[in-house]
């Protein structure tokens, strides 16, 4: 059991210095596209609350009188077209923040990484432990998920 939480530690290691990193590299972008998630995530709720109020306003005008819940009719209805509307546009936007995030976090990573290997001049600091350890390590988070899939969108045209 303690190897296991030995790799969760690790694992969370990562993701805070990754964290860490993001924040470094776009911390507006960040900012903003947390609002447009969350912005996202609202929409989407008083889409399926708006459109259930649309059919109920409905079946209320068919079965009851007409001109009083004719106003609830048009008020959903807006409502819904509104969410309809607003949906892709904030998605996207959260996409292209999210190309502009990742093209910065690549490009950070990148400078650190050549700062990591080419400072000092020569190749005698490639030869300590600690600094091989450090290139090992990033090596080992090129190969992560969450690394690969940005590294994959970045190319694919984003940024």
């Amino acid at each position: 059991m303690h190897l296991g939480g030995a790799a969760i530690r690790v694992a969370f290691l990562r993701q805070l210095a990754s964290c860490r990193l993001l924040w470094a590299s776009a911390p507006a972008h960040t900012v903003a596209a947390l609002g447009l998630t969350a912005c996202s995530a609202a929409v989407m709720t008083v889409r399926v609350i708006a459109t259930g109020q649309l059919i109920g306003a409905l079946r209320h005008t068919l079965s009851e009188s007409p001109t009083q819940a004719g106003n609830q009719v048009w008020l959903w209805l807006f409502l819904t077209a509104v969410t309809l509307v607003t949906a892709p546009v904030v998605g996207s936007a959260t996409s292209l923040l999210s190309r502009i995030i990742s093209t910065r976090f690549l490009r950070r990573f990148y400078d650190m990484v050549m700062d990591a290997s080419t400072v000092p001049h020569g190749i005698g600091h490639l030869e300590d432990p600690r600094v091989v350890g450090r290139m090992d390590a990033v090596i080992n988070a090129t190969r992560e998920w969450d690394f690969t899939a940005g590294l994959q969108d970045t190319l694919a045209g984003g940024g």
